[in-house]
């Protein structure tokens, strides 16, 4: 799963639900080798998730892109 610079917000139709809270948060994505891919809870290339900044997962990064 990858850090997005993006707050939460749900895609049109989605049943994503944004938690409340005060702690800033931001959008995960993507897929982990650590999770499966099929089944109720599957994690596929379309998983959002929004997440406390503090938040530290041994399966979560980010990505370097350039313009």
């Amino acid at each position: 799963m990858e850090w997005t610079g993006s707050e939460p917000w749900a895609y049109p139709g989605s049943q994503f639900e944004i938690a409340p809270g005060g702690e800033k948060r931001y959008m995960i994505r993507g897929g982990s080798a650590m999770y499966k891919s099929t089944g109720p809870s599957a994690i596929t290339s379309t998983f959002r998730l929004d997440t406390p900044a503090s938040t530290r997962h041994a399966a979560l990064g980010f990505r370097l892109a350039q313009n």
